[in-house]
């Protein structure tokens, strides 16, 4: 167990580009000698590109709750003029 904890925290150092040049050069020479770890190194790239797009998403929802509430509510009526005459201009 904690030599794949091992693993995916050097597989993250290079994805990320966190790690050392040296360490860097050594996982890539193991993608290009280990189609196994090449296959982890892969899986691990799309589980970040899915969280990180989950993320947005969670982002851009929290955003349009923010912007419905400041913009709909009458409570925020001085906030909307103020913004509408700055880009107005």
């Amino acid at each position: 167990m904690r030599t794949s904890l091992t693993e995916i925290q050097e597989i993250e150092g290079f994805l990320l580009k966190t790690d050392s040049n040296e360490d860097r050069l050594l996982l890539e020479a193991r993608t290009c000698l280990d189609a196994d770890f090449t296959e982890k190194v892969s899986f691990q790239k799309e589980a970040y590109e899915q969280i990180r797009s989950y993320a947005r998403a969670q982002l851009r929802e929290e955003i349009k709750t923010v912007e419905k509430r400041l913009f709909s509510t009458t409570e925020q009526a001085g906030f909307r003029a103020k913004i509408l005459r700055i880009f107005k201009r």
